[in-house]
């Protein structure tokens, strides 16, 4: 009951009436225990059906209280679902527009699309109408869809992270090899071959770059992989002659 009080606190739910009808319930029973210690049961016995009656009304504010507390965490979980739904569909509709642009099939991608927008519509038209409880019932019925989706999407996103990932490294690669290669041209040793290769890398680079600014992903992991390979033969230049 404790346990209770303080988790519905936490969420912002008054708990005056169920702390109120608590601690009287537990007076109630806590005075028919001790007439019962001192053996006066004729007392115990008509505290004990004042202590039912405070019960009766304990077990009426706990409904209560775990009603609103079960909307609230309904509210919540539905939330939480509409914003990563909303998320993952523009993730899926650009992801199917790219593929599209690159001739792919997107038949099936489309109808998948379509049924989940089908289900975080109903779910907004429920929340919208503060039907919280029926609206988590809805996610609850297409959870295994909704899982497979968003599986599918936080690959999309890893990929899009990774490839980020691997653009920064690129770049701070690029700028300490161009370093290198100028400490080594002080020093008088020839390094027109390898910054032939470094300026082919930037090339390469940049490709990518504009590639990846028009969603074209996978043409520009090809160009970010030339130039790795570049950059690769310009530092083991750069480290054979430091």
């Amino acid at each position: 009951m404790e346990k209770l009080i303080e988790v519905a606190k936490s969420k912002g739910i008054g708990v005056e009436n169920l702390t109120k009808a608590y601690v009287e319930a537990k007076t109630a029973y806590n005075e028919v225990l001790k007439y019962i210690k001192d053996g006066n049961l004729e007392e115990a016995k008509i505290s004990l059906e004042k202590a039912k009656q405070k019960k009766i009304e304990l077990d009426r504010e706990i409904r209560d209280v775990t009603t609103k507390l079960a909307l609230k965490n309904a509210e919540m979980i539905v939330r939480s679902f509409l914003i990563k739904t909303n998320q993952s569909i523009t993730i899926a509709e650009k992801a199917i527009e790219y593929a599209k642009s690159r001739g792919r099939e997107t038949e099936e991608a489309e109808k998948d699309i379509e049924k989940i927008k089908g289900i975080y519509l109903q779910v907004t038209y429920l929340a919208n109408e503060g039907k919280w409880i029926d609206a988590l019932r809805v996610t609850k019925e297409n959870a295994a869809h909704m899982i497979g989706f968003f599986t599918i999407i936080e690959k999309i996103k890893s990929e899009k992270m990774n490839t980020e990932v691997f653009l920064t490294m690129t770049k701070e690669r690029i700028r300490k090899d161009a370093t290198a290669l100028v400490i080594l041209r002080k020093k008088g040793i020839k390094t027109t071959r390898a910054e032939i290769q470094l300026r082919g890398a930037i090339n390469e680079f940049s490709i990518a770059i504009s590639l990846i600014k028009k969603n074209n992903v996978n043409s520009a992991i090809l160009h970010l992989q030339r130039a790795n390979r570049l950059l690769r033969e310009v530092e083991e230049f750069i480290n054979a002659n430091s």
